[in-house]
């Protein structure tokens, strides 16, 4: 682990006052994250759901007699019957004490290079208060105070070679530590920037996008 406030990795991204920031490449990578994420690419196979992958039953191996696609899937051999349903991942607005908040920006795609709030998806048994403090740990090291919720927002992530439709769930918080250590897979550079002057064509996804924009207003600078 070495200090990177001058880092050529990160860049004037890294020049944050009063927070210590390093950089991890060693650091373990989450169940909460979106494993095997790939940039959007040209094609009908950009296109492809989990849905669309189903050729054969799961259960008893008779192949798929209706259309590929359907939802949920039922096999009429053994009545195996799945439902493709909506994924959940958390986001959060942190801020400082004059007013800033924290944002990334993206180490990995879909999105590589553009802002992005820190989260990830929630793991099976975690509140989306859970998630999103494990997610802060994970990917900066640091700890929240004053967890509060902002608002959920549709999105789609290209993960696993095919398209995930995702609830992405967005939060407000307080930094309750200030020594920061990045996931250097994950997290290219933070900056801290007043949110009424961020470009919203800078970040990543249109749901934190729509959600940035809902921030805003619970802060009347809209």
């Amino acid at each position: 682990m070495a200090s990177t406030e001058n880092s050529p990795t990160t860049g004037s991204a890294q020049h944050v006052t009063g927070v210590t920031v390093h950089v991890d490449s060693d650091l373990p990578r989450g169940t909460g994250e979106a494993h095997g994420q790939t940039s959007v690419r040209a094609g009908a196979e950009a296109l492809l759901e989990a849905k669309d992958h189903f050729h054969f039953c799961p259960r008893c191996g008779v192949e798929r007699a209706a259309a590929a696609g359907a939802n949920p899937y039922r096999c009429g051999a053994c009545g195996f019957t799945f439902y493709f349903n909506t994924a959940s991942a958390v986001a959060v607005f942190i801020e400082d004490r004059d007013g800033k908040v924290l944002f990334i920006r993206r180490g990995r795609e879909p999105g590589r290079g553009k802002l992005a709030l820190t989260g990830g998806f929630t793991d099976p048994r975690e509140t989306g208060e859970e998630a999103t403090r494990r997610e802060i740990r994970e990917e900066l090291g640091l700890e929240l105070a004053g967890l509060t919720f902002v608002g959920a927002w549709p999105n789609q992530y290209y993960a696993g070679g095919f398209l995930v439709h995702v609830l992405d769930i967005f939060f407000r918080a307080e930094a309750a530590t200030t020594t920061m250590t990045l996931d250097a897979e994950e997290v290219g550079g933070v900056e801290w920037l007043d949110p009424g002057t961020v470009d919203p064509e800078e970040i990543a996804f249109p749901s934190m996008r729509q959600a940035l924009r809902a921030y805003l207003r619970g802060r009347g600078a809209v």
